[in-house]
Order: C-alpha cells, then sequence, then structure tokens
C-alpha cells in the first residue's frame, strides 16, 4: 500500500475515532472527574498545603466521648442542653447552629411524671431558651424519600424567600424529621440536615435546596450564610449555561444535577473545635466564642455518622456543613470550566491529531513520547487550574480518548510495517492468552464485541487471614505464586483463558470462538474440579512449610459479554465485561452462604454433555437485577451412586415443595434427610428448615406475600 493510501486510512481511523468519542462524551455526560476516585483525591490530598483557609470564623462546640463520660450518656435531657445553649448566648456568637434532631419528647422530663401543670417540662424549657435568645439559633431536620407520618402537614419555618424564576429543576424529598412541634415551632429559622452520598458513602458533592410540598428549603450551611449576610432573598438563576444560587452578591456554582460540589480542607488544623465539656468548666475565654458562627454537634462514638472525604478524613455531619460555609462565605468554589463539553472534545480532538501524526511520520519510540508528554501535561494543567482557580474540566475522557489513540496509532504502525509484527506479538503475549493474541491479530480489531462465553472464578477462603498468619513478605509472595502457577496451569491445559487476577482471586473465561470444539463448558468445570483435587498436594508443600491450607471457593456461569480492549484511567485491557461476569462473581462469594465449593448456574448446566455428581442449592435474585436463577453444587465428575441419587431426588423433592408454599410438608422432608450429611446436605438442609419455619409463620399474616427466590446481597452471604 502506497503512502497516499495509508494517509487515507490515517485520516478515516482518526475521524472515526474523534466522531465515536465525541458521541461518547455526549452520550454519557456523567461527572467522570469525581468518578475517579483517585484523581479526585489526589488532587485534594497534593493541594491541601495550598488551600488558604480564612481561620476562625467557625467553631464547632463537640459531644466528645469525654463530655458523654462526665455529664452522662447521650441523650443528654433537654434541661442540660438548654443551660448549655444560655451559657452560650452569654459568650455573644454571632450564630448558633444546633446539628441535633430533637424527634422525641424529653422522656426524663419530670412532668411526664406529675400531673402539676407547674412541674418543670424539659421540652418547654429548652424551646423558650431557644425562642427567648437574641443570638440567632437555627435548628436542623432531615429529608428522605420515605413518607414520615410524625411528620404529616408540618413543614418547617424559614423566613427566606427562595425564588426560582427559571422554573430550575430541584431535588424533590418525599419524606421529613422535624424536631418536635414544641422545639421546631421555637426557633430563629431552620436548614436541612441531609447530604446527597455517593454509593461508597463519600459526601462530594450535595444538594443546598430541596423541595418539599411544593415548597424550596435551605440546606444548615446555606440559611447560617443568608442570616450572617443579612439577606432574605436566595435566587436560583440561570448564567452563561450554568446554574447558580444567588445570596446577595454572590454566585454559589452547582454542578449539573444541581448539587453544590464540596471544596474540602483539613478541618481538624483549619477550624477549631471545642469539646462541650471544656465549654461548661470554663475553660475557653469569651473572646474565643465572640462573633463566631457555632455548631453544635457529636463526633462522639456511636452518635453521629462520620464520613469519609477525598483527603481520606473521617468528617462529622457539622465539619461538612462548616466546610460548605467557609466554601460559601469566602467564595472558594469548585466548578465545571465553561464550556466543558466543547473544551473536552477540542483537547481531546488536538491530543489525538498530534499522536497520530507522530505515529505516520515517526515511530513508536517518538509515538510514545508524545503520548507520556500529553498524558503528563493533562494532569499537570487539570491540577493547576484546580489549584489556582477551583476549575474541574473532564479528565478522565481526555485520557480515555488519549489512551485509545494512543493504541490506535501504535496498531496502526504496526500493521503498516508487517515486519514489526513480532514486537507486537511479544507486547500482547504478556497480556492475553495465545488464542486472543492470534484472534486480534488474524482481525486487525480488539473492539469489544458480543460473545457468549463459559466464565470462571476463583477465591481463596479467608485468604486476610492467611495473608495475616504469614509474616515474611517473601513467603508470603512465593505462597500465593505457588498457588496460582498451579491454578493457572490447570486453566490453561483445560483451553480456558486467564483473564486477570484480582489479588488472590482468578478469572477466566472460555470463548467457543476461539476454540475448535463447543463443549467449553465441560473444559471449566473440569478445570474447576482439577483446581479443588490439586489442592491436595497443594497443602502438602503448605504443611511442610508450616503454612495454613488453602481452601477455595469457584463460580461458573455461561452467557452473554462484551469482549475485547476496554479502556480505564492508565491502561487499556483485553478483557470481558458486562452483567454476566458481575452474576459469576456473585455465584463464586455465594458459596461463603452456602458453604460451597463450586457452584454453578442453570444455564450452565444446561449446556454440560459429560456425567457429574450434581445438586441443586436454591433459587436466587441477585440484588441490582430483575431476573432469578437457578443454581448448583457440583462434587465429582463421575455418574452418581444409589445414595446421592436417593439424597438429591429428595432434596429437590423438597425444594419443589418449599416452592409451591406446601412449608410443613417441605420441612418434614428436610428434616428427615438431613443427618444424612453427604453432598453438604446437612448444612443446605438446616438453610431450608429455617426457612420453612419463618415463611409457616409470616404465612399467618393478613398481607403475606411469598418469594420463592431468595434475595441475595452482600450482607447475606457474609452473615
Amino acid at each position: 500500500m502506497n503512502k497516499k493510501k495509508w494517509l487515507f486510512l490515517f485520516i478515516i481511523l482518526f475521524t472515526l475515532l474523534n466522531l465515536i468519542g465525541i458521541y461518547f462524551n455526549y452520550k454519557f455526560k456523567t461527572n467522570e472527574f469525581f468518578i475517579n476516585k483517585y484523581i479526585y483525591s489526589s488532587f485534594f490530598q497534593h493541594r491541601e498545603d495550598k488551600y488558604n483557609i480564612n481561620k476562625n470564623n467557625i467553631i464547632i462546640l463537640n459531644i466528645d466521648n469525654k463530655s458523654i463520660k462526665e455529664i452522662g450518656q447521650w441523650p443528654w435531657n433537654r434541661k442540660k442542653i438548654s443551660n448549655i445553649l444560655d451559657k452560650l448566648i452569654n459568650y455573644k456568637p454571632a450564630l448558633i447552629g444546633i446539628d441535633i434532631l430533637f424527634s422525641e419528647k424529653d422522656r426524663s422530663s419530670p412532668s411526664n411524671f406529675s400531673n402539676n401543670k407547674n412541674v418543670e417540662n424539659y421540652d418547654k424549657t429548652l424551646s423558650k431558651t431557644i425562642e427567648n435568645s437574641d443570638i440567632p439559633i437555627v435548628l436542623g431536620y432531615t429529608f428522605s424519600n420515605e413518607y414520615n407520618k410524625k411528620s404529616k402537614n408540618r413543614t418547617p419555618y424559614i423566613p427566606a424567600i427562595i425564588n426560582n424564576k427559571d422554573n430550575i429543576p430541584i431535588i424533590s424529598a418525599n419524606g421529613i424529621n422535624l424536631n418536635i412541634p414544641l422545639i421546631q415551632e421555637s426557633s430563629y429559622s431552620n436548614g436541612f440536615l441531609s447530604f446527597r452520598r455517593e454509593k461508597d458513602n463519600t459526601i462530594i458533592s450535595t444538594p443546598l435546596l430541596i423541595k418539599y410540598k411544593d415548597n424550596v428549603y435551605p440546606a444548615l450551611s446555606l440559611e447560617i450564610v443568608r442570616i450572617i449576610l443579612g439577606e432574605r432573598n436566595i435566587d436560583i438563576i440561570r448564567k452563561n449555561n450554568r446554574n447558580y444560587i444567588n445570596l446577595k452578591n454572590k454566585n454559589i456554582p452547582l454542578d449539573k444535577n444541581n448539587n453544590f460540589i464540596v471544596n474540602y480542607f483539613n478541618i481538624s488544623q483549619n477550624i477549631k473545635t471545642i469539646s462541650i465539656l471544656d465549654f461548661l468548666n470554663g475553660k475557653i475565654a469569651k473572646n474565643e466564642i465572640q462573633n463566631k458562627i457555632i455548631l453544635i454537634s457529636s463526633k462522639a462514638t456511636g452518635l453521629g455518622v462520620l464520613t469519609n472525604n477525598p483527603l481520606n478524613y473521617l468528617n462529622s455531619s457539622s465539619e461538612i456543613h462548616a466546610t460548605i460555609i467557609e466554601n460559601i462565605l469566602f467564595n472558594n468554589y469548585l466548578k465545571h470550566i465553561d464550556n466543558e463539553f466543547l473544551m473536552t472534545n477540542i483537547i481531546s480532538v488536538f491530543f489525538s491529531f498530534l499522536l497520530f501524526l507522530s505515529i505516520f511520520w515517526g515511530n513508536v519510540v517518538f509515538n510514545s513520547f508524545i503520548f507520556i508528554l500529553l498524558f503528563s501535561f493533562s494532569i499537570l494543567l487539570s491540577f493547576y487550574l484546580f489549584i489556582t482557580s477551583g476549575l474541574l474540566i473532564n479528565l478522565v475522557f481526555i485520557i480515555f480518548n488519549l489512551i485509545s489513540s494512543f493504541i490506535l496509532s501504535i496498531i496502526f504502525y504496526f500493521i503498516r510495517n508487517k515486519d514489526d509484527m513480532k514486537e507486537i506479538k511479544s507486547a500482547f503475549a504478556s497480556k492475553v492468552s495465545k488464542e486472543v493474541m492470534d484472534d486480534i491479530l488474524t482481525t486487525h480489531s480488539k473492539n469489544a464485541r458480543k460473545e457468549r462465553v463459559s466464565i470462571f472464578f476463583s477465591d481463596i477462603v479467608s485468604f486476610t487471614k492467611i495473608s495475616q498468619t504469614i509474616k515474611d513478605s517473601e513467603d508470603l509472595s512465593n505462597y500465593i505464586n505457588r498457588y496460582m502457577e498451579t491454578m493457572s496451569n490447570i486453566i490453561v491445559k483445560e483451553k480456558g483463558t486467564i483473564d486477570k487476577f484480582i489479588g488472590d482471586a482468578i478469572m477466566a473465561y472460555w470463548n467457543p470462538e476461539l476454540l475448535n470444539f463447543d463443549n467449553h463448558q465441560d473444559l471449566a468445570l473440569t478445570a474447576a474440579i482439577n483446581q479443588i483435587y490439586a489442592l491436595n498436594e497443594l497443602n502438602k508443600i503448605n504443611r511442610q512449610n508450616n503454612q495454613p491450607n488453602i481452601q477455595i471457593r469457584i463460580g461458573l456461569h455461561y452467557g452473554e459479554v462484551w469482549i475485547g480492549e476496554i479502556g480505564s484511567k492508565t491502561r487499556n485491557d483485553y478483557t470481558i465485561i458486562g452483567q454476566n461476569v458481575n452474576t459469576t462473581a456473585f455465584l463464586e462469594q455465594a458459596g461463603k452462604y452456602y458453604k460451597a465449593r463450586i457452584i454453578i448456574s442453570e444455564d450452565f448446566k444446561r449446556m454440560l454433555k459429560q456425567e457429574y455428581v450434581i445438586i441443586k442449592i436454591d433459587c436466587i435474585k441477585i440484588k441490582g437485577t430483575n431476573s432469578s436463577l437457578n443454581i448448583y453444587e457440583v462434587f465429582k465428575k463421575r455418574e452418581k451412586t444409589k445414595i446421592e441419587e436417593e439424597i438429591i431426588n429428595s432434596r429437590e423433592k423438597a425444594i419443589e415443595l418449599y416452592k409451591n408454599q406446601e412449608f410443613e410438608q417441605s420441612l418434614i422432608l428436610f428434616k428427615s434427610i438431613k443427618n444424612i450429611d453427604i453432598l453438604n446436605n446437612n448444612h443446605i438442609c438446616n438453610l431450608y428448615i429455617k426457612r420453612c419455619k419463618n415463611e409457616i409463620i409470616k404465612s399467618n399474616n393478613f398481607n403475606y406475600s411469598f418469594e420463592y427466590a431468595l434475595s441475595m446481597n452482600k450482607l447475606l452471604i457474609n452473615e
């Protein structure tokens, strides 16, 4: 192929890659910057010393462990809290925010034990203290997604006027948890305490406004800032294609979901926290509190929920409110760059062009140098914008496109230069199996495609404990490498492809498209059974070395997956992904609950052609999916004995009775066979006996409904 044709191919590849990249950047407009917690945390940690904090504006009055030890077990009676507020009011702070919910009446109040109206009511005492305070006291409450009967027809009072002329969507709540009316109605104002949490429980961005019953309510932090600024109006506005909360002269930026991105700093070093006990004992001077914003909260063990932040510090809810208050008061915001979609696409296309140009008129070394240069520049530029201006850019997309362009440019180079084919084989050989490598080189494609494969997951039982037992790092390395070598050889011998090692876990698959025969399920199951047998010899060596025995769990499943080159923030792997991969991993984990060594799905079992000792365990529904699947335990590769046949038939009959809601008959049958302790029978029978008893009790309820499939989640597995 002459140079013009290669140039034409070069232009086509470059154009297609960038059109696809732009499409995906548009189609999946997610907050990739925050999805990538490694970059997010790293930026915060490296910026920590450069962040300028306006110290001494906010003080957290903490109900800590020593306060509880000295004053008494929480909850304290409301009179004690009233006394704390009285003393605090005398110190003349600018404002008091209470990050505590008084949702129940004080049961220790003397009025509960007397009909005499003159006997003190602690709730009333606290409410009068709050109401008569010449210092603004802001109470908290929480929103939820569930309707709360206790708060029926009640809403919190807020003096703020919230305007949303542009009808910008506001996050809504279905339920509210308020203080008792006596206390709620005594406050100067109120703000909600609720946060938006990520799946890992961190708080990255959170709403400052929530809609409830056609009204919009501010967060505790926003309401405190509003009062401090002496402004009544809160405006929700759209400006330059971005949504803001306008408060006096401040434009508070919101992300695309109308949440506020929290700009974290090291609170323990920059915001003063005072123990309530020290305050009550007179150890705190008046000038330390005067004209300060005071937040009352608890960080005592077992009281408040502590949240991990990107700096890897545990924060109480008041510390997060304090962070947001500081962010707003001193304009220390984080926000995405203007026209982020356009900017990221321009940068990505330009970087892609440079990479393709370097490979077309250069070589692999020069191309790699340009890639490293552009990669480093992307990180440094993003970090610079972050620390100097609080600007965020969709770095994950830029890096992903950069890596994709780099890989594609390398492939382009090696297709163009066939003499260098051995080099690419060597590069791929360390990542994928020979069959996969030959497939890539034959098809000239690593693009992800759908295929039906047999998927394998294995994991060492209690490896964390084992790693703690073997103290010497070299011994532990030899121990795990010996295991991995043995198990890997078995998989390869049975024509499997090892996808990856995940700690002590092994993920593999059998792809019929790469094999010359179609019984890949039998190959996968044979490998699993042989691994169980191989542990006997392996554990002999372990015992000779005074090291723990190894036991493993294995999950096998058959289904459709995406297979091909999949990108991440640092590199691309040739791998398989999809729901069926997750299902297989879950089957392996389910072995904890069922005490099973090898668990297979019904889809996998249906494709087997050889004889095995297999028995049905259960029908499960994995949390987060809509479908259920039957699962089976595999023991040996041979025909069943007579006693095994009887146990299998009896247990499956008992399971069928349970499925048909004949719980008493099922219970009798399970009890009759549970003492025949083969095929993991005793443990499985005991599980069903417990479930039958529970269903018999629940069936007496008026609104009883039966779910045959057991809903599985990590909590149940780890019971």
